[in-house]
């Protein structure tokens, strides 16, 4: 639960999806879109992006990949 934890406050995107991701020779060269980003509690950016409206069946799989779920143990 993430009320039992205490959060930091970073900086995030806030809009990550893969249309905002820059992909060159198979690894990330860029984000794109940083109009939604602010300071956010540290679970934020896997939370939003979690929700985002994509093609990609497998965007769930990436993300546990890339970002560590804060309500994970």
């Amino acid at each position: 639960m993430l009320a039992a934890h205490k959060h930091e406050t970073k900086f995030t995107h806030n809009d990550l999806k893969p249309s905002n991701i820059l992909i060159k020779d198979g690894h990330i060269s860029g984000i794109i879109d940083w109009g939604k980003a602010g300071w956010y509690p540290d679970y934020w950016e896997y939370g939003s992006a979690t929700r985002q409206k994509t093609f990609r069946q497998d965007w769930n799989i990436i993300l546990d990949r890339a970002i560590v779920d804060p309500t994970a143990n």
